[in-house]
């Protein structure tokens, strides 16, 4: 999986994610918009995932992806055509 991300202004952000899914556009509020495959925790090390405080830290949930300086409540995702999934919602810092 390849998650790479792209702010536009200061409160809106693009994530693309590589990977399975079934996401839908414009899914109803409380509905899970990213695909569970890719829920969790992620780090640049294994060993990083015990250590709260690491900036190499990624945590993806059905509506939300946290950064180690900024967090995103996702509002919208569609699946693509070639199989990526772009969510976009309101960024935090």
């Amino acid at each position: 999986m390849a998650v790479r991300g792209r702010t536009a202004g200061a409160a809106c952000c693009a994530l693309v994610l590589m990977g399975p899914a079934t996401v839908g556009a414009d899914m109803p509020a409380g509905k899970p918009l990213l695909p569970p495959a890719v829920h969790g925790v992620w780090a640049y090390e294994p060993a990083d995932c015990d250590v709260p405080d690491s900036d190499g830290l990624l945590t993806i949930e059905a509506r939300s992806v946290e950064f180690f300086a900024s967090a995103y409540d996702l509002r919208r995702a569609t699946r693509l055509s070639n199989g990526t999934v772009r969510a976009s919602g309101l960024r935090s810092d």
